[in-house]
């Protein structure tokens, strides 16, 4: 009994020992951690960087729907009978969520004036505006029948550069690209006309069925 008695302390100290040594080890572990931080790794070579040119652009449409639902709202707020004749998309950069969206609605109550909403992607703040039609789009712009916007803008601009706007982008290091949908003549069809543009300089523009994704030719 004795001799048990007179293990305990040292089975006590090496109790003490082992947590002293685990404490040090953890301690360690985290001031290691601390001086030699995880690297994050890019991209290796031969990945492709997702932007809008590549993404689904299915991951948008929430987006979209959410920004109109809400200039659709103000509009008739301005006017019951107002009704979306425009929109526009500006973009200085293919980074998701960084582009300016316009939507423009008219009233035949009020046909001197269009009612625009300007949202940005980004911050999701907002302008309303009444603007005189000589002022800006002129008149005579025709309502948006949605059954026909089938294409969100992500979708038409993917269309568009491979139609010559990726070679364009890679020719110029500032560029813009506005996407702007509407009705035009001479038979009154919904479109997308994409257009790329630096500067002071050269342009391209790509006319895109919203509905079947289809190159449109001038004029038709």
């Amino acid at each position: 009994m004795a001799d048990r008695k007179s293990l305990i302390p040292w089975v006590i100290l090496i109790i003490l020992v082992a947590v002293g040594f685990g404490i040090y080890l953890i301690r360690a572990g985290k001031k290691q951690t601390q001086n030699h931080p995880k690297k994050v790794t890019s991209p290796t070579a031969g990945e492709t960087q997702q932007d809008l040119s590549n993404i689904d652009p299915s991951l948008v449409d929430s987006d979209i729907q959410d920004n109109l639902a809400l200039a659709t709202k103000k509009a008739l707020e301005w006017r019951q009978d107002a009704a979306l004749v425009y929109v526009q998309v500006k973009l200085t950069s293919l980074s998701p969520g960084t582009g300016t969206e316009i939507y423009v609605f008219d009233s035949p109550s009020v046909p001197n004036l269009h009612f625009t909403f300007t949202i940005s992607q980004k911050t999701k703040r907002f302008i309303r505006a009444a603007i005189p039609v000589e002022d800006y789009l002129g008149s005579g712009l025709l309502p948006i029948d949605r059954k026909y916007w089938k294409l969100n803008y992500v979708s038409a601009l993917q269309v568009a550069e491979k139609d010559g706007g990726k070679n364009f982008r890679d020719k110029y290091l500032s560029w813009t690209i506005e996407l702007n949908l509407k009705r035009e003549e001479p038979k009154n069809w919904l479109c997308w006309n994409v257009d790329y543009k630096i500067e002071g300089g050269e342009t391209l523009s790509v006319k895109i069925n919203p509905y079947s994704g289809e190159i449109m030719q001038e004029g038709g």
